[in-house]
């Protein structure tokens, strides 16, 4: 983030492994319209009950991020929200298609993320950075 950014939103969502692992058993093809094949490829380093966590985790991501650019994420392509990993394992948020464009409208530069899991929740935190003056939620 630059210099004299502000905060232009914040997020938070959870998502229980059981329904997670749910739909993986019904519907396995969802997940290629759900994640990249980053995230799919990061997640297919892991096995059983880690795995799922990793795609509850992801798709907690893309509702916070959703939430702190104030966009229906159900409006977006959920690919256009991806969540790869740094070289030091943070999370990192990419926005691409529409997401991206609708953030440079609203004038974010930035989204910093933070996600966790326990047994069976994952949880994640959103705070979208940058200068505020772009397009409000008609709210």
């Amino acid at each position: 983030m630059s210099e004299g950014g502000a905060i232009i939103g914040i997020g938070v969502d959870l998502v229980e492994h059981r329904r997670m692992a749910e739909l993986i058993a019904r519907r396995p093809r969802a997940l290629e319209r759900m994640f990249t094949p980053a995230e799919l490829e990061y997640a297919d380093r892991f096995q059983g009950d880690a795995k799922v966590a990793r795609l509850a985790a992801r798709f907690a991501a893309k509702e916070a991020v959703s939430k702190a650019l104030s966009i229906n994420l159900f409006s977006l392509s959920l690919r256009d929200i991806s969540v790869v990993p740094s070289s030091g394992g943070a999370p990192v948020v990419l926005l691409q298609g529409r997401c991206r464009e609708l953030a440079r409208l609203k004038r974010v530069e930035h989204v910093s993320l933070s996600i966790s899991h326990e047994r069976s929740n994952s949880i994640a935190f959103a705070v979208a950075f940058g200068h505020p003056g772009g397009e409000r939620p008609a709210y």
